[in-house]
């Protein structure tokens, strides 16, 4: 794979209401691009497109144009060269450049190559002549991001380019309040299929600060525009603008939208009739000369106010000062814990403190970063972001503080650390609100409320966010408000997966729920597999799937992790194991050894029904003493279950007799335990397992031991090959008692489990007398349940298996050979 490095000049004007680019034609690519071109080993990027401006369009620094000392923005992508038609690696700086005076104004005109370009033709990547513009800058413009998108039906704007005349006509109305140009993306090329509308679209869509829907008989029924919603939608919820980002114009009469119901059972539909829209229905039968009346302009009018004030937050987000990084663009969900941080960091609170709090890799930081990005406009003072592992005391995060905030210490201060935190602290005192991220946090003595009370401003002036991996009650012993954080939800995960790349086809998305699923929604392992997708898009997502399936989860990412395509957007870190070590490396003292053997048996169990008071009974007897219960003193299983919900290492489900353990949790924990003891723990689970099997199976008073079910199913369909007798065993036992509970797929599920593990016990055993007997009963059992969902036929045949063995083993149960020959013909 080749790499290209380049600078790109942004050179524009303002011309009747619209921005103009300047590009120049290339010959060699019969194409018109931005100037700039490849970096050399011994220059600058801005030396590099310095020497550019110069070559190519005759311009001299000073002179005729001033270069922006800093780039306006830095570029890291791949993608298919056009001179070369093979995957190239793009590092680009895009530089602003002004021109000074008429002169170079002259220059440029004064060559034919040259040509000042609207963005309705960049983004159609062709010039009203014909002649065509390349790609990237239009990727170039989304990387800027624009003012509006405008969504709409293409034969809206046909025969007389209505939807055009209006979007001019906002833009005149926006012209009269601001000198500032409106950006608008708006695409005036038919789509033809979803891959040409994911290519030219979807960047821009996600560039957008705002979206205008043009609404219409014509609109709703676009699979595109439905696909344009339902994008923003989710992007105005991540940006915490639900009911703000999208602004309707309604201009032909639509059956039952105006109504309040709107079409029953029309999510799209009913999403914008709920939202505050324009309605301009009665002039558009007049075409474009009705954009001019006064009602119309008037309407118009109160549209733009509402865009410029919605716009007006986005300036003050971009206005604000940070040191957090960005977000990644690729950032899926979390808008439920950007509500709870959003609440948890009230005005008026004295020194606002939270804490997001999760194991290594599920996307702390990321949320930290998504949260100072989507909320800048309520800190006018800042937002930053201080390193905080390691340290225990906040006046030396301050101290970090005071270059960011533009201070300078006197000898004094430098000597004197109080000196210092009470200088950084007037100065938080005398700005608008701040944002403070606290990374990282592995000292519960810095999060103390003595500190926070003498170091931090008090009222309203400085909000503190921290992620930690500290347990949940030193954080609630601080006094802070704990926001956890889980894993991704399917529908999250997929969209990360999809984002990095397009997943085309039914059984490439069936293939990429399934990796969702044996990843569990764990951010860092999602991120590592779609960034590994997206470089090698030679690789399906079906056979990334057979690799986690072959490789299993922890040695598939490992390998994935390494890749040295794989480049991570938050993350140092590629591998899974490392970002748990300092968590589990906590649980190896003396006195958290009862813990970390809880854990142990929690990887040994299915992932989403980890039956709690079986392992406490597992680890009462690996632990007696430690676990014996004594008068006055709190419940020490209790201690237990709160160090690692704490630790968010299980969550508890809505019974809280059952928990969760992330699939990759168990892995790693799993991959850490001695061989040894991995085995004994294993014999010691089995045993549980079959008492509580024939606990359930004898039960007097079924309704006591329903929670079981869930975890002893789990356990029979998570272990088809292991232990192979005693999940026959347990499946014979429970397939009854999930009939009589109602669960009669759950039986038939167990039921067949239990009759295809008996059949591999009689095939790598053929003389195993007690598997035949434990067989004939798992076809009666399938029997049963058949009768019960009324497939007599069925049923009917189970039976008579059944009947068989046990007809064959009651007349000769030492007939082997005999056992043999049955177990052929079935």
């Amino acid at each position: 794979m080749s790499k290209s490095i380049a600078s790109i000049a942004l050179i524009r004007r303002e011309a009747e209401g619209q921005t103009l680019w300047l590009a120049q034609w290339n010959e060699g690519w019969q194409s018109y691009h931005f100037v700039g071109g490849h970096k050399h080993e011994d220059e600058t990027f801005r030396d590099c497109i310095v020497r550019e401006i110069d070559e190519e369009l005759g311009l001299r620094e000073a002179a005729d144009v001033v270069v922006a000392s800093a780039p306006l923005a830095h570029l890291e992508y791949t993608d298919v060269s056009g001179r070369t038609g093979e995957h190239t690696d793009y590092v680009i700086e895009l530089f602003d450049v002004a021109l000074v005076g008429n002169e170079a104004r002259g220059k440029i005109e004064a060559n034919g190559a040259n040509r000042w370009l609207s963005e309705p033709e960049i983004m159609a990547q062709r010039c009203d002549d014909g002649r065509l513009v390349s790609p990237t800058p239009v990727r170039f413009l989304n990387h800027l991001g624009w003012d509006l998108f405008v969504s709409y039906a293409h034969k809206d704007d046909q025969p007389d380019g209505w939807v055009s005349a209006l979007v001019q006509a906002i833009r005149a109305e926006h012209a009269e309040f601001t000198p500032t140009p409106l950006r608008v993306f708006f695409d005036r090329q038919e789509i033809r299929s979803m891959d040409d509308w994911q290519r030219r679209i979807y960047d821009g869509l996600h560039a957008s600060k705002l979206m205008l829907a043009v609404l219409s008989e014509h609109y709703f029924a676009s699979d595109y525009c439905r696909q344009e919603w339902r994008q923003y939608r989710d992007h105005e919820i991540r940006r915490q603008m639900l009911g703000e980002a999208i602004a309707p114009v309604y201009i032909v009469t639509v059956p039952g939208f105006a109504e309040s119901s709107g079409r029953l059972g029309d999510e799209w539909q009913l999403d914008l009739a709920g939202r505050q829209f324009v309605d301009v229905r009665d002039w558009r039968p007049h075409g474009v000369a009705a954009l001019r009346e006064m009602a119309v302009r008037e309407q118009l009018r109160r549209l733009e106010q509402q865009l410029a004030e919605r716009l007006a937050r986005t300036r003050r987000q971009s206005e604000s000062k940070s040191t957090v990084p960005r977000a990644s663009e690729r950032f899926v969900g979390r808008s439920r814990e950007l509500t709870r941080l959003r609440e948890a960091l009230p005005q008026g609170k004295v020194a606002a403190i939270t804490a997001v709090q999760g194991i290594g890799g599920i996307g702390k930081t990321a949320l930290a970063f998504r949260y100072a990005q989507t909320f800048a406009d309520h800190y006018p003072g800042g937002r930053f972001l201080v390193e905080a592992e390691r340290l225990s005391d906040l006046r030396l995060v301050l101290v970090r503080l005071a270059p960011d905030l533009g201070l300078r210490f006197s000898e004094a201060e430098q000597r004197d650390d109080d000196l210092a935190a009470a200088r950084v602290r007037t100065e938080l005192e005398r700005r608008g609100r701040t944002l403070l991220v606290l990374d990282n946090v592995d000292r519960p003595e810095l999060l103390d409320a003595r500190q926070r009370q003498r170091f931090l401003p008090g009222g309203d002036r400085l909000h503190v966010l921290v992620t930690t991996r500290l347990e949940e009650d030193a954080i609630q012993a601080a006094g802070l408000d704990c926001v956890p954080i889980d894993p991704l939800p399917d529908t999250d995960a997929i969209e990360m997966l999809h984002r990095h790349r397009a997943i085309h086809g039914d059984d490439e998305w069936k293939a990429a729920l399934r990796i969702v699923h044996l990843l569990g929604g764990h951010a860092l392992a999602l991120e590592v597999v779609a960034v590994y997708l997206w470089r090698h898009p030679d690789v399906s997502y079906r056979g990334y799937l057979e690799r986690l399936e072959t490789e299993g989860v922890f040695a598939a990412l490992s390998g994935t992790g390494a890749d040295r395509a794989v480049k991570l957007s938050e993350h140092l870190v590629k591998l899974i194991g490392p970002l748990l070590e300092p968590t589990l490396a906590g649980l190896e003292t003396p006195d958290a050894a009862p813990a970390l053997r809880a854990l142990e048996y929690a990887a040994l169990l299915p992932p989403d029904a980890v039956a709690l008071p079986w392992i406490r009974a597992l680890v009462a007897a690996d632990f007696p003493n430690e676990l014996a219960s004594r008068s006055g003193y709190a419940d020490p299983w209790q201690q237990i279950e709160r160090r690692l919900s704490g630790l968010r290492l299980w969550t508890r489900k809505e019974d809280d007799r059952l928990a969760r353990v992330h699939r990759i949790v168990q892995e790693v924990v799993r991959a850490r335990m001695p061989a040894d003891r991995g085995a004994v723990q294993q014999e010691a689970l089995a045993l549980v397992v079959r008492i509580r099997a024939a606990a359930l199976e004898n039960a007097a008073r079924l309704g006591d031991f329903a929670w079981e079910a869930e975890p002893l199913r789990d356990y029979v369909l998570a272990r088809p090959r292991v232990d192979n007798a005693n999940v026959l065993g347990v499946a014979n036992a429970i397939c009854t008692p999930l009939q009589h509970l109602g669960r009669l797929g759950d039986a038939a599920t167990v039921a067949r489990a239990a009759v295809a593990c008996g059949e591999r016990i009689l095939a790598a055993d053929p003389d195993n007398a007690a598997a035949q007997r434990d067989l004939s009963v798992s076809y009666s059992k399938l029997g049963d349940v058949s009768v019960a969902q009324g497939d007599l036929a069925g049923a009917k045949r189970y039976f008579e298996q059944s009947l068989n063995i046990d007809q064959l083993l009651a007349a000769d149960p030492d007939n082997a050979a005999a056992q043999r020959d049955l177990s052929v013909s079935y």
